[in-house]
């Protein structure tokens, strides 16, 4: 266990870590632009440091900055909340070079998993249901020829970024065609990489999460699951946790568990099906990615809440 983590966050995430870290006994120091001095992780942290004025590039993005402070602090280990250098590959390396923990994921994990053709690949590997698709595409001739084969609609994807941006439904190889280009020079502009592939657009489906977590040591649980359906613009408008098949398929699981054991058992491996889906008289389909969680719920072993 640590004794000392340093947040490289600010706002609401960085006093939710700070409140776990007191409840962990771990000291917490919170680092700060002038302009956020009087915030509330500034207050409530055990021990604060000024990254001095200026932009966010200035500070709170400053690595050799927050660096520093890291060995001023004595810190062991740091926490990057969300956004500013969660996601930053090159962090996380540096973090490792200079003896500090990261709480987060390694640099591999981010650049095999920062873009989504890769991550496909990895997914595939290992033996997770992925709707029919394509590696990154070369030309709108090529995607035409793809969609051709995998049946319209599709969805034109930026193989890097997120929150919506490049991504282009298609139904037709007009569209397709007309797109190609278009989500091309949007994902350069956005996220420097114009990398591009198509999947086959299931409509009418539901889009759900499931919250992994890993102790970097080879310990993984499933902490719940949020239905993310609720969207505008290919962008998460609302979560809702926990949704509602999943609790339905906990219940069925719980029920038949209290009649007799080889019931749910023989139940589990009756209900999945090949392609990695499993239902129940008029009840929606869900994703099979929700199965350890609602499983684990059995033994009591998945924390009602975890705060971060």
């Amino acid at each position: 266990m640590f004794s000392k983590v340093l947040i490289a966050n600010r706002g609401a995430i960085a006093c939710r870590i700070e409140r776990t870290l007191k409840k962990l006994g771990i000291v917490s120091v919170a680092i700060y632009n002038e302009a956020d001095r009087d915030s509330l992780h500034v207050q409530h942290a055990d021990e604060a440091y000024s990254l001095g004025a200026g932009t966010v590039a200035d500070t709170y993005l400053n690595q050799d900055k927050i660096f520093d402070i890291i060995k001023k602090s004595g810190a062991e280990a740091v926490h990057p909340g969300y956004g500013f250098l969660s996601e930053n590959p090159d962090f996380s390396a540096r973090c490792a070079k200079e003896g500090v923990v990261f709480l987060g994921p390694t640099e591999e994990q981010m650049v095999s998993f920062g873009l989504k053709h890769k991550a496909r690949e990895i997914a595939g590997k290992a033996g997770v249901p992925l709707p029919p698709g394509t590696g990154l595409l070369q030309s709108a001739e090529e995607a035409l020829d793809a969609a051709e084969r995998i049946g319209y609609p599709v969805m034109l994807k930026s193989t890097a970024g997120g929150g919506g941006i490049g991504m282009q439904r298609c139904y037709s190889a007009q569209e397709l065609s007309d797109a190609f280009d278009k989500v091309r020079m949007l994902a350069e502009h956005n996220f420097s990489s114009g990398g591009v592939f198509i999947e086959k657009f299931i409509e009418h489906a539901r889009h759900i999460e499931v919250q992994i977590f890993g102790d970097g040591q080879g310990k993984v649980i499933a902490i719940g699951e949020r239905d993310c359906s609720t969207q505008r613009r290919n962008q998460k408008v609302i979560e809702e946790c926990a949704d509602e098949v999943a609790q339905w398929f906990t219940q069925y699981v719980k029920e038949q568990w209290e009649i007799d054991k080889q019931t749910i058992i023989d139940a589990l491996v009756d209900e999945l099906h090949p392609d990695g889906i499993y239902e129940r008289d008029d009840v929606p389909v869900r994703e099979l990615e929700g199965l350890p969680q609602q499983t684990g719920l059995l033994y009591g072993d998945v924390p009602d809440k975890v705060e971060m």
